[in-house]
């Protein structure tokens, strides 16, 4: 299915992973909002921001470094917005299921089961600040234009958008944005197999 920025090929039917700076510089390269965003933002960039507002809000270690990876299957599948998983029905959340057991279980993580409805609840507030700061006034996507995000996520996306606003930031294999998710990852003990 995909042969990831070291080479290793991964697929739903293999058992091989990514490593941590594979799903980065993948994460790093993938536009949100299928690019339509008034400013650079990547599913890197959501991913950072995610674990800073979980950190924001007295989350454990595990929920977030699960942020930092709850998107790692995307570095596989690439970011399927989710109206479009939606249509496209069962075979796209299996695979992305599929894989997401993989990661977590590879990289030392609670089963997302456990950690889920933190990781939903972070991962909304976080689509809601992005909605509301990433468009043109006006211009928010229609089926989220009602929705209010909380203060702590709008914190957390205006923080990564001043610190990384540069295109290499995310998209460079060491840019600052990259090497800044993998010391998060770090601190929270994630860290690649010998």
């Amino acid at each position: 299915m995909c042969t990831t920025y070291s080479g290793i090929l991964v697929t739903p039917e293999n058992s091989n992973v990514p490593t941590l700076h594979d799903i980065a510089v993948s994460l790093g390269r993938s536009w949100r909002w299928e690019g339509s965003t008034h400013r650079l933002w990547t599913t890197l960039h959501h991913s950072v921001a995610g674990c800073i507002l979980a950190e924001k809000l007295g989350q454990s270690a595990d929920v977030q470094a699960g942020f930092l990876l709850h998107d790692a299957h995307e570095c596989i599948t690439g970011d399927i917005p989710r109206p479009t998983k939606v249509l496209l029905g069962p075979v796209v959340r299996d695979i992305q299921d599929t894989l997401d057991l993989r990661f977590f279980r590879y990289y030392d993580l609670p089963n997302t089961c456990t950690i889920w409805p933190a990781l939903a609840y972070l991962d909304d507030a976080v689509l809601y600040a992005e909605a509301s700061l990433l468009f043109p006034p006006g211009q928010f996507p229609k089926e989220i234009v009602f929705l209010k995000p909380i203060q702590e996520a709008l914190d957390s996306v205006q923080f990564v958008l001043r610190e990384y606003p540069e295109y290499e930031d995310s998209m460079d294999p060491n840019g600052r944005l990259v090497l800044h998710y993998l010391k998060l990852l770090k601190a929270r003990s994630v860290v690649d197999a010998a």
